[in-house]
């Protein structure tokens, strides 16, 4: 990876009003491609009534979680991250 594309993340978004429709299924697969890509990844579902996104990525109960970020309790996003099984992939 060169350092100019390390330099500039890319945001992709991926949102809807209604409820059901695949957006954590399509977000999960569109990770999984790009870090297979060899592109580091990092996912976050803010949805933080009944985020989901981590069972889709194989963690049953992440340790911590984006409402502490929010609330103040940690100051770093690093520090909430969960690795995954799959190499360049973080939630």
């Amino acid at each position: 990876m060169s350092q100019s594309s390390q330099m500039n993340p890319q945001i992709i978004a991926f949102g809807g009003a209604k409820g059901g429709v695949g957006r954590s299924v399509i977000c999960a697969l569109t990770a999984l491609s790009l870090a297979d890509q060899g592109k580091k990844v990092v996912v976050i579902d803010l949805d933080l009534g009944s985020a989901n996104l981590h069972t889709l990525l194989g963690i049953m109960q992440p340790k911590k979680s984006l409402e502490q970020w929010i609330l103040g309790q940690e100051d770093r996003l690093e520090v909430i991250c969960s690795p995954t099984d799959k190499k360049n992939l973080t939630l």
